[in-house]
């Protein structure tokens, strides 16, 4: 037995919502830092004026757009190795 074969028998081994809440927590703690960094970046430009806070907000949707495109390659490239071969 391959050492991948192990782990997802462990994984299932505790039950079906254990193991998504294990695959699941690092997404979330990303989300919730990404909207942490938003926020802290958001305060420290408050004192600055409205423009700062305008340009903040804007950079944050350019960069918002950038990761959704990068997510969606990764899904799509995630996806080929699971496809049976030829034959």
């Amino acid at each position: 037995m391959t050492k991948k074969v192990k782990r997802t028998e462990a994984l299932l081994k505790r039950g079906i919502m254990p193991a998504v809440l294990t695959l699941t927590l690092p997404v979330v703690a990303q989300s919730l830092l990404q909207v942490l960094i938003g926020t802290v970046d958001l305060k420290m430009v408050g004192v600055l004026g409205r423009d700062a806070i305008a340009a903040v907000a804007m950079g944050r949707q350019v960069f918002m757009v950038i990761m959704i495109l990068v997510l969606l390659l990764h899904c799509g490239q995630s996806a080929i190795p699971e496809r049976p071969g030829p034959g």
